[in-house]
């Protein structure tokens, strides 16, 4: 039986990492710097040169035997128009080898068929989520594996897309950046998990479904949790209409970056082989989200003189299990809950995000959105199906409380049951 502690550890814990390594220029006595970081669904490998970065974007949960797709980003330093040009021509002859995997050619056709959609300048227009489209999936050419690993030359774009092999049982893969001589200027590594359990090939009886998301944050990365085939070129993510570029994709998962100016509620539309679902998003503006909120009861004057209160401090904490129900094809049966307890904790607050202290554990309690904390986490579980876990809490700055329901949704997809069960909490400031 789960408590409140344990619940939110065993969903929203996610360790970020970063490991350094450096190896010399030649001719500079400035190193290339290379470091690792997990985040929205990506693992990101960025060198830092004399000249700017270039980073390496990969889905964080590729594995062995896995088609996998990427980008290479290059940012030229510089604050000066005429700098920026100079680190860019610099930069330009750098070459990025995906080692120890072999690299998938895709046919002529789909890969110019994807820059085209990436290159539209059609202003963006909204499609009614209703509109579906079509529900069938469509043959595409095979593409072409090859022997050797992929090499992206920089040149003078911003980014580029890649897709290759990760062979089965190897454990894993090394990111190289050379020189255009073939030099070695310095490499990372990346672990490869070992091999998911094997999905049967995409179908009209195995179609690509996905659970899509209902909000983002306007230019950041968007983590769409479901079934696909690893190749980005055969995939498009549209915002009001407007493709994205996907940035990362693995069998099981695929991470686009939002439109930096596309904000509010928009239509979100995910194609994998031509089968297509469409729903609606809010993205947040990019400023609103970096901005650091404060907590400012609605009688308080501006010019009050009292200073905007924060969530930090000791409270009590009430978590009641409202149980649930489990069903399927011919089947029905509740799920009890099993009581409520109580405890003292301590939330910490971080710009817009909120922590919870409790039992010598520290876990992401959600994030703020005015006066509500917001969480909302999908597990996809290869093969069975997935799990969703969210809630909103209000807090109420006249009474000092914060309250609200959750619910964890699991779906069985070979089955077609599911279980939801639900809960409240409230926290009383001490």
């Amino acid at each position: 039986m789960r408590n409140w502690i344990q619940l939110l550890l065993m969903s929203l814990i996610i360790g970020n990492f970063c490991f350094f390594n450096a190896m010399s220029i030649q001719g500079q006595d400035t190193p290339v710097t290379a470091s690792v970081k997990e985040e929205d669904g990506l693992e990101s490998v960025s060198f830092d040169t004399l000249n700017g970065r270039v980073e390496v974007d990969l889905p964080d949960d590729l594995a062995d035997g896995d088609t996998i797709s990427g980008t290479v980003l290059v940012e030229p330093k510089g604050e000066e128009k005429e700098k920026i040009a100079q680190n860019e021509d610099e930069l330009s002859g750098i070459v990025v080898e995906i080692e120890k995997t072999n690299e998938v050619k895709e046919p002529e056709q789909i890969a110019e068929a994807a820059e085209s959609d990436l290159n539209e300048t059609r202003p963006a227009k909204e499609i009614p989520p209703e509109s579906h489209g079509t529900s069938t999936v469509q043959p595409v050419p095979e593409p072409k594996i090859e022997k050797s690993a992929p090499y992206i030359k920089l040149g003078h774009k911003p980014d580029q897309g890649f897709t290759c092999q990760v062979p089965p049982n190897c454990g894993e893969i090394t990111i190289v950046l050379r020189e255009a001589s073939g030099k070695e200027l310095c490499r990372k590594q990346v672990r490869a998990k070992p091999a998911y359990k094997s999905l049967p090939p995409i179908s009209q009886a195995n179609p690509p479904v996905c659970k899509l998301p209902t909000s983002g944050q306007c230019g950041k990365a968007l983590l769409i949790e479901g079934r696909c085939d690893g190749r980005s070129a055969t995939s498009r993510v549209k915002i009001n209409g407007r493709a994205c570029r996907v940035l990362a994709e693995s069998p099981r998962r695929q991470i686009a970056r939002m439109p930096k100016d596309s904000s509010g509620k928009c239509t979100i539309e995910r194609a994998e082989r031509g089968f297509r679902q469409r729903g609606m998003i809010e993205l947040m503006p990019a400023a609103q989200a970096a901005s650091t909120p404060t907590i400012v009861p609605p009688s308080m004057p501006a010019n009050s003189g009292r200073k905007a209160s924060t969530l930090n401090g000791e409270w009590l904490h009430t978590f009641s299990s409202l149980g649930g129900i489990s069903r399927g094809p011919g089947y029905s049966m509740p799920i009890p809950g099993y009581g409520t307890s109580t405890q003292v904790v301590t939330l910490r607050q971080d710009g817009n995000q909120v922590f919870v202290i409790g039992d010598g554990q520290e876990a992401l309690l959600g994030t703020l959105e005015g006066n509500r904390i917001v969480w909302r986490k999908e597990t996809q579980h290869p093969g069975q199906g997935y799990t969703v876990t969210e809630y909103i809490l209000i807090y109420d700055p006249t009474t000092e409380t914060i309250e609200g329901e959750g619910q964890e949704h699991q779906v069985v997809t070979s089955g077609s049951g599911e279980s939801i069960v639900k809960w409240a909490s409230k926290y009383q400031r001490r």
